[in-house]
């Protein structure tokens, strides 16, 4: 067995603890070491900058009125230690006699809120309401118990984040369970509303439960129309149309508590979320037309970058995921590269490997840790071998002309909470024409305890890519991680599926997983788009030439902690750091609009390869 072990410099400057800037979350979080308590029904300064309010103070019932009422009075609404809450009546549909609804109205708009159902209840909350009937008519963002009301056995268009008798979540079954808080347990809802990425002209409207994209829809489009006409909701008119008006939490005569309702109005300009809706990075209204903007936005969990107006990708962070990862990358053109599970479902997309999103960093096996693996999959006897990788702070921003820089500090932390590693990570962006590059400067740093990174087939530098860009496949396949848990990978329509990997040393498709090379490139058409991404492993890390850790099926993963795995007959990597010391890996991500030759990859790996390291 080879063992290496360095003795860096330690990092000198010392790191403050960041403050949590995230409002109370339905995630229920485990709360971190320096981390100061999250306070419900306030906004953060950078929400207050940004343009957010609160449609609940937490105390009165002030910006609420019944439905066709003057205020409130009347309904059965009362404010209770910080809760907009109703308690337990007859299960009844009081159709909108007893409902509350903003004073205020709203057209475009992103909103948020938590919300709590007792066990057998059934609620909702709806937007684009009228007071134009005698029933309160609106979109409903359905709130129920979906294992015990009867309402939700009738079926997945009357379950929980469904747009009411009309759309069901997009997501399957066994994943909604998964992503849902049951009964009597807090969840965290978003609405989106704003103009369409998909119809010129047009306005989509996107349904979040707990951090997850569940449904999307266009209003007024064919496709609405047509489910609208199977609903309840069929003779209603002005049903599945864009419309300046009310917000309303439904009295269905079940106890339900809402807190942490808050809105930012997106019509006229009046707010930019940066916390993203689509599958292009959002929050980019004000930036420069020309150049590489880099855009913080710590109240929403994300730093958002575009180039010469166009957006590229998105540092985010939510609760859901167990590590920071890039997501999503688009083209030059627009195309998006990464594939939307679990976080924004795609019609036709695998949902394998919930762990694989986006562009990430992070290894399988560290002090005996699986960071790799670590998802809201995993079930809890697993849960005490996870690792989890947090971000800390953002250490610095640069837009420019030429490019762009984001520098952020993450913590590797134990099931306990207790940090191994602290990571600095510099990502440097750049963009012209065609071509769009990421070089990701990551240095690991030990902390209060030496630290072992083993041979391991899981890791490093991940990218999981969109169902064009995977490789056509004729068989189902059955992949397992380091703990033998098995997945299956089904074979799936090959329509439009165009990929194929080639690396530095000639090798092509699945000959090169678990091979040696300076980079690797994956070629492919996404829609009339050619499209190529190159994956480049500096000559100057430790562990160069990269094992390819690269599947047919879209994972596309550089390992530099892995080689027995991959070569039996070689001698087992292990990477040791002692406390206080590090190490630093430096690699390129190409993404280029253009279907790139071996020899344009390896001009491109030259330079690189040549460039001087400002990080060392």
């Amino acid at each position: 067995m080879r063992n290496i072990s360095y003795y860096v410099t330690p990092v000198i400057a010392a790191v403050a603890t960041a403050a949590s800037l995230a409002s109370v979350t339905l995630q229920q979080t485990p709360a971190r070491s320096g981390d100061k308590p999250a306070a419900i029904n306030q906004l953060t300064d950078a929400e207050k900058k940004e343009g957010w309010t609160l449609l609940f103070d937490g105390t009165s019932l002030n910006g609420w009125r019944g439905y066709k009422r003057p205020d409130a009075s009347g309904t059965r609404w009362r404010v209770e230690n910080g809760l907009l809450t109703i308690a337990q009546k007859d299960g009844q549909d009081t159709r909108g006699q007893l409902d509350i609804i903003s004073t205020a109205t709203y057209d475009l708009f992103d909103l948020r809120w938590e919300w709590r159902v007792a066990e057998g209840g059934n609620s909702g909350l709806k937007y684009f309401v009228l007071e134009d009937m005698d029933s309160a008519i609106g979109h409903e963002y359905q709130e129920i118990d979906d294992e015990r009301h009867a309402d939700a056995k009738i079926g997945a268009h009357r379950q929980t984040a469904a747009f009411y008798d009309v759309l069901p979540v997009a997501v399957a079954a066994e994943l909604l369970a998964k992503i849902k808080k049951p009964a009597g347990q807090w969840n965290e809802s978003r609405v989106r509303v704003a103009p369409s990425r998909v119809v010129k002209g047009g306005t989509r409207v996107y349904h979040y439960l707990n951090g997850a994209r569940v449904l999307e829809y266009e209003l007024d489009s064919p496709e609405l129309r047509a489910a609208i006409a199977k609903s309840k909701f069929k003779d209603v008119a002005r049903f599945g149309k864009l419309h300046k008006a009310h917000i309303l939490l439904q009295d269905h005569g079940n106890q339900v508590s809402y807190r942490n309702i808050k809105i930012l109005d997106l019509s006229a300009n009046k707010g930019t979320s940066s916390s993203g809706g689509d599958a292009t990075p959002v929050g980019t209204a004000g930036m420069m037309a020309s150049g590489t903007q880099i855009v913080a936005n710590e109240a929403a969990k994300r730093v958002d970058i575009t180039i010469d107006g166009k957006p590229f990708t998105s540092y985010i962070w939510p609760d859901s995921l167990k590590k920071p990862v890039l997501y999503p990358i688009l083209t030059a053109k627009g195309s998006v590269v990464t594939r939307g599970f679990p976080l924004e479902p795609r019609p036709g997309e695998r949902v394998d490997h919930p762990h694989h999103v986006g562009l990430w960093f992070n290894h399988g096996d560290v002090n005996g840790l699986d960071f790799w693996n670590n998802s809201y999959d995993i079930p809890a006897d697993r849960a005490p071998k996870m690792g989890t990788i947090r971000h800390k702070r953002i250490v610095d921003t640069k837009s420019g002309p030429n490019g762009g820089e984001l520098a952020v500090e993450m913590d590797w932390v134990t099931p306990s909470g207790t940090p191994l590693v602290r990571e600095s990570t510099r990502f440097l962006i750049r963009g012209s024409g065609d071509s769009r590059t990421i070089d990701r400067i990551t240095t690991l740093t030990a902390l209060d305890t030496k630290v072992v990174f083993r041979d391991n087939k899981e890791g490093v530098l991940g990218l999981r890519v969109t169902r064009a860009l995977e490789q056509p496949a004729d068989k189902p396949e059955v992949f397992t991680d380091a703990s033998g848990k098995p997945t299956a990978v089904p074979v799936l329509d090959n329509k439009g599926v165009t990929g194929m990997y080639t690396s530095s040393e000639g090798l092509k498709g699945d000959a090169v997983w678990g091979t040696r090379g300076r980079w690797c490139m994956l070629k492919g058409t996404i829609g009339s788009e050619p499209v190529t991404i190159a994956m480049l492993d500096h000559p100057s890390n430790p562990t160069a030439p990269t094992y390819w850790h690269a599947r047919g099926y879209g994972l596309f993963s550089a390992n530099v902690f892995g080689r027995q795995v991959f070569k039996p007959d070689q001698e087992e990597l292990v990477v040791t750091l002692d406390p206080g010391k590090s190490i630093t890996f430096r690699h390129r991500i190409v993404v280029l609009s253009s279907a790139a030759t071996p020899d344009a990859i390896e001009r491109e790996f030259r330079t690189f390869a040549a460039a001087a390291s400002s990080s060392r």
